[in-house]
């Protein structure tokens, strides 16, 4: 059985690829500029750039109260009351809320 020219289609670019590679290797004369020399082109100039230092800056200072309030509006200072259960473990055990004691 002949194999049909479609089977091979995929390849057809890769087959092309190394059609060039093999050119490029074994006459690599085609591929010269023949208007270049051999001189390497100079490379561009280098300029250094100034070196940044760091330069000590003052710790801001935290605002006090009036200075809040003052920026951000009226401020209002207000307690808050912390509650805590304790109970002894036995107790606890029995009303099932030892977690908390």
């Amino acid at each position: 059985m002949k194999p049909k020219f479609s089977h091979f289609l995929p390849f057809l670019p890769l087959f092309i690829l190394d059609v060039f590679v093999l050119i490029r290797l074994f006459i690599p004369q085609l591929f010269v500029n023949q208007s270049s020399t051999n001189v390497l082109p100079t490379p561009p100039s280098i300029t250094p750039t100034p070196e940044i230092t760091a330069s000590p800056s003052a710790t801001p200072k935290p605002l006090s109260f009036a200075e809040m309030n003052a920026q951000f509006g009226p401020c209002v200072s207000l307690p808050t009351l912390m509650y805590h259960h304790i109970d002894s473990l036995e107790s606890a055990k029995q009303k099932g809320y030892s977690s908390l004691t």
